[in-house]
């Protein structure tokens, strides 16, 4: 099973936070909820500079897919 991860280093944010989960949607949601209540102005920074369409294509190109490191163990 493929996982995803985006960071807030990895847009530019400094902060440990990452977001991990089985599918990229989820990723985002997860992020943008951080944004929303951790980085309230960065968030409204980046709303300035770039439409919702392009915040989104910057944090698809910036998410992280790998294996996940616990699949095919044994329970």
């Amino acid at each position: 099973m493929k996982m995803y991860s985006l960071s807030c280093k990895n847009m530019g944010v400094t902060c440990d936070y990452v977001a991990t989960a089985g599918s990229r949607e989820e990723v985002m949601e997860m992020a943008t909820e951080h944004v929303k209540k951790v980085h309230p102005e960065k968030g409204k920074e980046m709303a300035e500079k770039m439409s919702k369409e392009e915040m989104e294509q910057s944090m698809m190109e910036k998410m992280v897919e790998s294996d996940d490191p616990d699949e095919g163990e044994d329970m």
